[in-house]
């Protein structure tokens, strides 16, 4: 991942920086706080120069910048955010009084430092700070006065600004941890902009199906917190004591779940411990502590082969891979997961998880996405879905679930499910108003492909009076087209809700002036097809929502040009008996090498036909005002083309 930041910490002796660090070190544990003669001490008895600062200072100078260097190479190469104490200069007081400066800031410190925080102490503080130390047998000072510390702080105050990229003044009263953190913003917000490129090229590389099942991980496919499980092996394996529960300590500074924290796990990680043992805990955690559900480990043994399981999570990759082999599902279910610098491109946030199902939609086109979650960070992907599952706690669901799941049972909540698991368990308690799904059910309607169904609103009162309107003897000619426009609209209205690919951003003048981004329909690439002459006034509703559009009319013959150059193509037909019709036309699209997403929308449909089209072209959405039993084929004046050009 590519993301590095080595701020230096500088100040005059005795201003504090130790104390910062530790302070730094305390509230952010996911930085390296460094102290800078530590990692030049390092370096030096690794070499077997000496073991303490007197040994150091009786090296002659070439010795010592060469020890320096090694030190601040070894700094520039680590992830994430290094923070580290350091020395600009030293004074150098001559017998005589006169104070001149040894600046020991080198041009590969400069290279080196992404920014400087300096410690802005008054003098007189410094002095006294100064004396404790000393008095108190702490660390020892040479003795200088107030005036020799105001000219050393002036001296680096006006001269370091001139030696690095970012200079940065810390009052006493500043908060270092967030004085710092504020400033890390910006290269936080790049390094996201970063991480999404790679997420993208993640979903590129998961095998192609006509359905995807979004799965989480930790309490959806397995009750566990694989965090926590992994923190709690890592300490008793090096003894080494982080915080009882150190994800949670990072979360809690930030207000939601945005992409800030999820990149500073991922330098926690980095920061406690090696590549190696990371890599060896996640592996040990996954295939011997790490148990799924068995009802999930059932259905996704027997999943058909259209169907491609992805595990979206914001834990750590290896764990889960591990976990997967150990339950021999590793062949057959593809892992989106990162949370380490130096391992992963990419984290997993909440907004990455709808990513991917964007991602999958636009790589698939027409294939139908699933999610399963169980917190607040599976909302936006269980939103994004053609079907979300929400996984029901036994014991509880936090207040932010909750508000989601009231949203959805006030709105439109037919996409969205609830499931408990394991399935037989009597003591969840479902919400009221959203319906109860399992995997068995859903296993078979896989199977059997009945996923793959057209999507109509029978039921739906407005609906109720536009299909009455459509019947009536007593409209014909143009009063029935305006009847069929109104079933244009409506029905895109529904499209959109399911088609988010259809729409784009853009930025209005706003009324109370000034400028801001909206959304509207898209347009380029996106083409209206009306079939036969019953076709066209329902299409000409669909144009009237894509203005931008093509307009296309289609009367059962050879294949548009137009068509052949969309991307989306949004085929309209007033009435769909057997589907001959439409069969021909998706028949010829297909032989096409453009392969764009194609949407079929009708006033009404016949029961086998509503049954049959959406399992022969699964890869094709069909929306429908209403669903008929009714078998009959109108003729004269029945016939639905004749009522609306008055041809009876």
């Amino acid at each position: 991942m590519i993301f590095s930041c080595v701020v230096g910490l500088y100040g005059i002796s005795g201003s504090g920086k130790s104390h910062c660090l530790a302070s730094l070190k305390q509230q952010h544990r996911e930085w390296r706080c460094i102290e800078g003669s530590e990692m030049i001490l390092q370096v030096m008895r690794e070499n077997g120069d000496g073991d303490d600062l007197e040994d150091f200072k009786r090296l002659d100078l070439s010795s010592q910048a060469k020890l320096r260097s090694a030190a601040v190479q070894r700094i520039r190469e680590l992830k994430g955010v290094t923070v580290v104490a350091g020395h600009f200069s030293f004074p150098v007081v001559s017998a005589s009084g006169d104070v001149s400066f040894d600046n020991v800031f080198s041009d590969e410190d400069r290279e080196t430092y992404d920014m400087i925080l300096y410690l802005d102490v008054s003098p007189q503080t410094i002095h006294d700070q100064r004396a404790a130390d000393t008095l108190s047998g702490s660390r020892l000072r040479d003795t200088l006065t107030v005036g020799v510390l105001q000219k050393w702080l002036d001296h680096e105050k006006s001269s370091l600004p001139r030696h690095c990229r970012s200079f940065n003044l810390l009052n006493q009263s500043d908060d270092a941890g967030q004085f710092l953190s504020e400033l890390l913003e910006p290269r936080i917000d790049t390094c996201r902009l970063q991480t999404r490129s790679a997420l993208r090229a993640a979903v590129q590389k998961v095998p192609a199906a006509d359905v995807f099942l979004l799965i989480d991980g930790d309490k959806t496919i397995t009750p566990q917190d694989t965090g926590r499980l992994f923190f709690d092996h890592m300490q008793r394996c090096k003894e080494l004591y982080i915080g009882s529960d150190p994800l949670q300590d990072i979360f809690t500074r930030f207000a939601g779940y945005p992409f800030r924290p999820f990149i500073e796990v991922a330098m926690l990680y980095s920061s406690v411990m090696s590549v190696a043992d990371y890599q060896a805990f996640a592996s040990e955690v996954g295939s011997k502590q790490v148990m799924f559900h068995k009802d999930w480990v059932e259905f996704l043994q027997r999943l058909p082969p259209f169907v491609r399981p992805i595990l979206v999570s914001s834990s750590i990759r290896e764990t889960w891979q591990a976990a997967l082999m150990s339950h021999d599902l590793a062949d057959s279910m593809s892992v989106i997961a990162g949370n380490h610098l130096e391992l992963h491109d990419y984290v997993v946030d909440p907004s990455a998880k709808a990513i991917v199902v964007e991602e999958l939609r636009r790589l698939h086109r027409g294939c139908l996405v699933m999610a399963f979650g169980d917190s607040t960070l599976d909302v936006p992907m269980l939103q994004a879905a053609d079907r979300g599952y929400v996984v029901v706690d036994p014991k509880h669901h936090s207040s932010s679930m909750q508000c989601f799941i009231n949203d959805c049972v006030a709105g439109d909540c037919r996409r969205l499910y609830q499931m408990g698991l394991p399935a037989d368990n009597d003591s969840i308690a479902y919400h009221n108003g959203l319906k109860v799904g399992n995997l068995t059910s859903l296993l078979d309607d896989l199977a059997t492909r009945k996923i793959h169904s057209i999507t109509h609103f029978t039921d739906d009162s407005f609906a109720k009076i536009l299909a009455t309107n459509s019947r009536r003897a007593d409209f014909q000619g143009p009063q029935l087209q305006s009847v069929h426009v109104q079933i244009g609209r409506y029905l895109t209205a529904k499209l959109l809700q399911i088609a988010p690919s259809l729409t784009e951003s853009c930025r209005f003048r706003h009324v109370q002036q000034g400028d801001f981004l909206g959304v509207k329909t898209a347009g380029k690439r996106i083409a209206i097809v009306a079939l036969m002459r019953g076709g066209e006034p329902m299409a000409r509703g669909v144009f009237e929502c894509f203005p931008d559009a093509q307009f296309i009319h289609y009367a059962g013959l050879d294949l548009p040009s137009q068509a052949l150059s969309a991307e989306q193509i949004i085929v309209v037909d007033s009435v769909v008996n057997k589907g001959g019709t439409i069969r021909n036309f998706l028949a010829a699209i297909s032989q096409t090498t453009s392969a764009p997403q194609v949407y079929v929308l009708t006033s009404v449909i016949q029961e086998v036909a509503a049954s049959d089209l959406p399992k022969e072209y699964p890869r094709v959405r069909f929306l429908a005002l209403r669903v008929s039993s009714n078998q009959y084929t109108g003729t004269g004046n029945t016939d639905t083309g004749n009522r609306l050009f008055g041809t009876i």
